[in-house]
């Protein structure tokens, strides 16, 4: 029965990609597992805590074990522990008296968490070649697109006019953001767990913090002397940086929907997906933005799930870390799958300046009305500006003429305003600021590999 996107066949890659999906899937979890059992029997060997042979046999059986899986199933359905099924499987493998000296000095715990980083730590790989994908998108875009003039949106209104570089230059400044989270998260975050029940190596003394250290090393990890058995602050960090990425595509991809309205159309989805309607020929639906946005309140839902499980009890909370471990996985494809989309939605992004223009054009007179009083600010007092400003929007209101058209038809009014300002009240796209500026800096600052200001 399929009751999880992770269950889909038909559908397997609506909500999820084969690549991050195998990180997490279940055999390949236990073939973790083992690879650091076989690594920390072979590391306690070096230190004299068990026999060489035991560690070599354990090695040799594990580089093709003929593990009977109905039978690790059969066990699960009889012991909830995580690690348990798996290991007494491996154990028969081994046989006596090896099979003594496996997991030796360790909980699974020990094992959970460590191979979790060792998950993360490949779930980075992937996130940062997205990032880095979407990142290099955009900077084409802006530089192909980006002195386009396009309305900027207040409160859901019509505020004054930037352009589309500015825009995505935000956009851009974000993702470079996020790109340095993870790397400076992945190089203070990865650490991997090994301190025996509490994490206090009570079995193997002061050996323990050698033969962790070791391990970790063995493994691509850092190591920890203090347990973080139940400080969870580092992976809900993590998880808190995956929120930070999933708001800020979510934010891209709710643009380019509310851009794509009918009534907007200024930028929309590309033909990656066929998305029409099943009932109405004419629509192509913006399928890739709507799954981002539905998707993400799913990854916010987990992210939430993570933050409480720091409110640990005692040494070790398996409530607090069965709901760490069950969330992570989902979180962490969930997240995949929106930067695949936003990949996708960028490489096919349909842009539509004549539509800018228009829309500019159709709205300037609102558009321009924060000139037009700085302008008249410059001969009246602030009160007496907004009298007379507010008296010309009125007129052209009722009247349906261009507010340029009123000023220069009033003598009066045209005192209060240069030929530069007329122009630029004609043509309100001149109005943007500083806009092109700051694109041309952004872009100079990212391309070069300067870090983030803010």
């Amino acid at each position: 029965m399929i009751v999880h996107f992770l269950d889909y066949e038909i559908q397997s890659d609506n909500y999820s990609t084969s690549e991050i999906k195998e990180i997490f899937d279940e055999k390949n979890r236990f073939k973790r597992w083992m690879k650091i059992e076989v690594a920390l029997s072979e590391i306690e060997s070096e230190f004299d805590i068990i026999p060489k042979e035991s560690a070599n046999h354990i090695k040799k059986i594990m580089e093709n074990p003929n593990i009977d899986w109905e039978k690790v199933a059969e066990s699960y359905r009889k012991n909830f522990n995580s690690l348990i099924p798996v290991l007494d499987e491996v154990r028969r493998l081994c046989g006596e008296p090896y099979n003594n000296y496996l997991h030796y000095g360790a909980t699974t715990q020990d094992i959970i968490d460590t191979s979790q980083m060792l998950e993360i730590k490949e779930v980075i790989e992937i996130y940062n070649r997205r990032l880095l994908s979407i990142k290099n998108k955009l900077i084409k875009i802006i530089e192909e697109s980006g002195n386009f003039s396009i309305i900027g949106r207040s409160h859901g209104q019509y505020a004054v006019p930037i352009t589309l570089g500015y825009k995505l230059a935000i956009w851009l400044n974000e993702i470079e953001r996020h790109i340095e989270r993870l790397e400076l998260w992945e190089k203070r975050g990865l650490y991997g767990q090994f301190g025996g029940a509490t994490g206090s190596h009570n079995l193997l003394g002061e050996k323990g913090i050698s033969v962790g250290e070791k391990l970790m090393k063995k493994l691509g990890l850092n190591y920890s002397k203090i347990s973080w058995q139940n400080s969870r602050d580092n992976i809900a960090e993590f998880a808190s940086i995956l929120s930070l990425i999933n708001g800020s595509i979510d934010k891209m991809s709710g643009e380019v929907y509310l851009l794509g309205k009918t009534d907007v159309a200024e930028i929309r989805e590309g033909k990656t997906k066929e998305a029409g309607s099943s009932t109405m020929p004419h629509k192509k639906n913006p399928v890739l933005c709507e799954r981002i946005g539905a998707i993400s309140y799913h990854i916010n839902a987990m992210v939430q799930v993570i933050l409480n499980t720091v409110s640990h009890e005692h040494e070790r909370d398996p409530r607090k870390l069965w709901a760490e471990w069950l969330a992570i996985p989902s979180l962490c494809i969930y997240l995949d799958s929106i930067l695949n989309n936003m990949e996708d939605i960028l490489t096919n992004l349909c842009i539509y300046p004549d539509v800018m223009m228009e829309n500019l054009n159709k709205y300037k007179n609102d558009i321009i009305s924060e000139y037009i009083l700085s302008c008249l600010s410059k001969s009246l007092d602030k009160k007496n500006a907004k009298e007379v400003l507010n008296n010309i929007m009125k007129i052209s209101k009722d009247t349906k003429k261009d507010v340029i058209e009123i000023i220069k038809n009033d003598s009066k009014l045209c005192n209060y305003f240069n030929e530069e300002m007329l122009s630029i009240i004609e043509k309100p796209y001149k109005y943007n600021g500083i806009c092109e500026k700051i694109r041309e800096d952004i872009l100079f600052k990212i391309k070069k590999g300067g870090k983030n200001e803010n």
